[in-house]
């Protein structure tokens, strides 16, 4: 049985974007890149406070994995969805 997941550098319960990260990177290095774009995309949505260290590190994390589905998928109008998104 699994139990919360925590961030092993600060024993806190992970939060939903920190899961939602961690499973899109695992299915980018599967390869499926569906299941990581969606992912990605949804994370690259997300309204973050300024002050907001650890969201704002997520999201940027989102961008850069997202240009790497785009590079390995070879979709470069792909890469216009990062700038239409918020």
């Amino acid at each position: 049985m699994t139990g919360i997941q925590t961030d092993t550098t600060t024993d806190k319960p992970k939060t939903a974007e920190q899961i939602d990260l961690e499973e899109a990177e695992t299915a980018l290095n599967a390869k499926d890149y569906k299941t990581a774009r969606n992912l990605l995309e949804k994370l690259i949505k997300l309204d973050v406070k300024d002050d907001d260290e650890e969201g704002v590190r997520i999201k940027e994390s989102a961008i850069l994995n997202l240009g790497r589905v785009f590079k390995e998928t070879k979709d470069a109008k792909g890469t216009m969805v990062i700038f239409q998104m918020k």
